[in-house]
């Protein structure tokens, strides 16, 4: 349905309604800017905007005594809460009962009782709470009941632990509850529910221009925090902003150019730096005249202009600090210059104010003074001839007649020498120049050049030269033909033990014959290794590793020596039957000996450990012993039948799923699988039997709102097919009654059942022959009977509460021969 969100409240306030408290109360939350928000109020095009019963807040009956929060946002306290458990979904379902209504609630007793119960949203949003507390009112057996009032003093409410920060709330309904004895524990069924919801809508904010004269009136423009306290006047109506720590925004008129230019501006007041000020929030202002101005704080903030000439830009009055203004000049040709504050940056000899032709600045006040925090230049002008590179001396450029760039050519024309800082890269070549016959660096650590001679044509490096020339002169040999050497070729070499020239060369065949040797022969250049090496009894080097690249068959026998065998292999395989690990000593000697398993998170060991005691002499392990598979292999057995057994064990903890002790037939059994134990029983079907006697326990209770006085507390003991003969302990425990709370009864009784081993029981019997009680009146009748369907029926303990409304449990032991 289509209508206004508010009008579940506002129909209920016409001429004969009934006018709850809340409906007021909730108009000073209002006031306060407590309330409800509602997404759908900004946005005019929502299709629950106009929808009441899908809006936030919206309570609604769920039936008997339950009820429906649409959950939402509110403001409280300034504070937006999430109510109804908004994160989980669009509604919070509350059934009335004593965990849901502040103080535990109170109980309707009789038909025609009522009361009132208010529905408020409070800063409490953790679960269970979610945000939503009811407050219940007092109950009357006629009339219109009285809605609570507890919750407007402090939202904690009334269970007593908790004390919320936020005293403050928004109603969201009144709920009119009438007597239903089966209307859960409190007897409160739902019959009205009255909506009292408050919205809140701070958006959007109007403004409306204030000023000291008649409406639309700018020479009077509030434009300071001083004229927002006086604007009434001053004298004995001076208001109070300049000296609090409150902050206001306001809009009026902007000073503008000539003090009367109508446009609207935002201004705040507020402390900076400890002392009162007053900010121009906006929108800018820009001002395009071309002569001198006044330069506001209230007025325009950007100046584009383009003079004809110099022209002052003054700042007046009070600015903020952080005060921002804007100056760009459009103007070309270099006489044309704007000077903004003349009197402070460009005053006298200083010019840090100006801003000349192309350029723009922005200055800011820094709270004594202005300062130029930025500036750029669009001026293009150039210094020297075609193609002088510009050189910036830090304010304006100029070029050097022996740096030129020649565009035609591509060329770097520099007049002197060049310092570099790195390497010269990526070119294709050095042209020397002609007519150098000596160092052009000199001396000193600038004689590091490298320089050709154009009188010897050698390349030199300061003095040394560093190419040949003639017969002599260096090879590039990465250039020449490859080819392979063969015999008869010959290879170049420096004799270093003769003088002058050393240059000497030798034939491939004479190398190799200078490199043969024992088990080595050269022949046409080709070296040969002896195929039966028995001169050789030792190889490798004296110190290091030597390393064998390929396989390694060893026909005799391997005898390695030394501290340690490392072997990096991924598999080793051994074909003898034994390992021998130890050899030669006695079990002293061998102590701590065994198998290792490296890791990095802690070594793996089987280690024999030797002891005088020989039975606690043996192999010891820090790990561990696993089969491969579950329940797949024994420890110490040949065969399930003929087990080897272990002389001793001796463990902490025995962890296994059923346990059987065979030193007589079935002497201990368990039976993981019911929960069973059995001692000479072998399939126990109690959870305790001892050959043909069974043992058992069992309790159960009745809550007080249950206890009706004809409804049986049950107990099932045991299986109509398994057992017969039994005998009974019964403790009954009122706990609500009596001295101290409390009333304790036990009975002993006998059971038997016409059941047998095939067939089942019809019939129970039972004989109490003993009960003694701590209050004068016995607590519970005594039954015997049969449940379950047949094949697996159990004979049942009925015990049926004699006293009414009283929390009651009742426990038994049993103890039952086999059929």
């Amino acid at each position: 349905m289509v209508e206004n969100v508010i009008s579940g409240h506002t129909t209920t306030l016409t001429d004969g309604d009934y006018i709850l408290s809340p409906s007021l109360t909730n108009l000073f939350e209002g006031i306060h800017g407590n309330g409800i928000l509602m997404y759908e109020d900004t946005a005019t095009g929502d299709s629950n905007r106009n929808a009441k019963v899908t809006s936030p807040g919206y309570v609604s009956d769920n039936g008997t005594n339950s009820i429906v929060v649409r959950g939402g946002y509110a403001v409280l306290d300034g504070l937006i809460i999430p109510f109804g458990n908004i994160a989980a979904g669009a509604t919070h379902t509350i059934t009335l009962q004593a965990s849901t209504i502040e103080g535990g609630g109170t109980q309707m007793t009789t038909n025609g009782q009522s009361c009132l119960l208010v529905v408020y949203a409070c800063s409490d949003t953790e679960s269970p709470k979610y945000g939503i507390h009811i407050e219940q009112g007092s109950i009357v057996s006629s009339g219109f009941p009285v809605t609570p009032e507890s919750f407007l003093s402090d939202t904690s409410g009334l269970n007593g632990g908790l004390n919320l920060a936020s005293k403050q709330s928004t109603a969201l309904a009144v709920v009119k509850c009438v007597h239903n004895n089966g209307a859960g524990g409190l007897n409160m069924e739902v019959t009205e529910v009255y909506d009292v919801r408050t919205f809140v809508k701070p958006s959007p904010i109007y403004f409306s221009p204030m000023t000291t004269g008649s409406l639309g009136n700018q020479t009077g423009r509030i434009d300071s925090t001083a004229d927002l306290d006086g604007m009434h006047g001053g004298g004995d109506e001076v208001g109070g902003l300049s000296s609090s720590n409150f902050g206001g925004m306001w809009m009026s008129y902007s000073y503008g150019t000539d003090g009367t230019d109508g446009d609207h501006v935002l201004y705040f007041s507020g402390k900076q730096g400890g002392t009162r000020r007053t900010h121009r929030i906006g929108p800018n202002k820009i001002s395009v005249l071309n002569t001198a101005q006044s330069v506001r704080f209230d007025g325009p903030n950007i100046f584009n202009t383009t003079p004809s000439g110099t022209i002052n830009l003054t700042p007046t009055g009070t600015f903020p600090p952080s005060h921002m203004i804007i100056v760009n000049n459009a103007a070309t040709g270099n006489s044309n210059i704007v000077v903004f504050d003349p009197n402070g940056l460009s005053n006298g000899s200083d010019t840090d104010g100006n801003v000349n032709a192309a350029s723009s600045a922005i200055f800011v006040y820094n709270g004594t003074a202005w300062v130029k925090v930025f500036a750029t230049s669009s001026a293009v002008g150039a210094s020297g001839s075609a193609g002088a590179i510009q050189i910036s001396d830090g304010s304006s450029f100029s070029n050097d007649a022996q740096l030129t760039f020649t565009t035609a050519s591509n060329t770097l024309n520099v007049g002197g020498p060049i310092t570099m800082g790195g390497l010269l890269t990526d070119a294709s070549g050095i042209a020397f120049k002609a007519s150098v016959s000596s160092n052009p660096a000199g001396s000193g650590p600038d004689a590091r050049t490298l320089w050709v001679d154009s009188d010897d044509g050698k390349l030199y490096f300061n003095t040394t030269a560093v190419q040949m020339v003639g017969s002599a002169s260096t090879i590039d040999i990465n250039g020449l033909t490859e080819e392979a050497i063969a015999s008869g070729d010959y290879i170049a070499f420096s004799d270093e033990g003769t003088s002058n020239d050393p240059t000497r060369r030798e034939s491939i065949d004479d190398v190799a014959t200078l490199f043969a040797g024992t088990g080595l022969t050269a022949s046409s250049a080709v070296i040969n290794i002896d195929a039966n090496q028995t001169g050789i009894t030792s190889i490798g080097p004296s110190s290091g590793v030597l390393t064998v690249n390929d396989d390694l068959t060893v026909t005799g026998d391997l005898i390695v020596s030394g501290d340690s065998t490392t072997l990096n292999v991924g598999t080793l395989e051994v074909e003898d039957l034994h390992i021998l690990i130890a050899k030669g000593g006695d079990d002293a000697a061998t102590n701590g000996a065994g198998i290792i398993i490296d890791s990095s998170d802690g070594d793996k060991t089987i280690l024999f450990s030797s002891n005088a005691d020989a039975t606690l002499e043996g192999l010891k392990v820090n790990q561990h012993w696993l089969p491969s598979s579950d329940s797949a292999l024994n420890l110490g057995a040949t065969d399930a039948s003929n087990p080897l057994r272990w002389a001793n064990v001796y463990a902490d903890n025995l962890d296994t799923t059923d346990l059987v002790v065979k030193s007589s037939a079935n002497l201990l059994k368990t039976d993981s699988t019911n929960n069973r134990v059995g001692v000479l029983q072998g399939t126990p079907d109690a959870p305790f039997q001892v050959g043909e006697l069974g043992f058992g326990y069992g309790s159960a209770n009745i809550i007080a709102s249950n206890n009706n006085g004809s409804t049986p507390v049950t107990i099932d003991l045991f299986h109509d097919r398994k057992f017969k003969a039994a005998k009974l302990l019964v403790s009954v425990e009122n706990t609500s009654t009596g001295s101290g709370g409390r009333v304790y009864e036990t009975a002993e009784m006998v059971v038997t059942h016409d059941g047998r081993s095939d067939t089942d029981a019809t019939t129970a019997f039972l004989n109490t022959y003993g009960v003694v009680t701590s209050v004068g009146s016995q607590q519970g009748a005594y039954q015997i009977g049969v449940t379950g369907s047949s094949g697996s029926q159990n004979i049942q303990l009925q015990v049926t509460p004699t006293e009414t409304n009283k929390d009651v449990t009742v426990r038994v032991s049993w103890q039952a021969l086999t059929i």
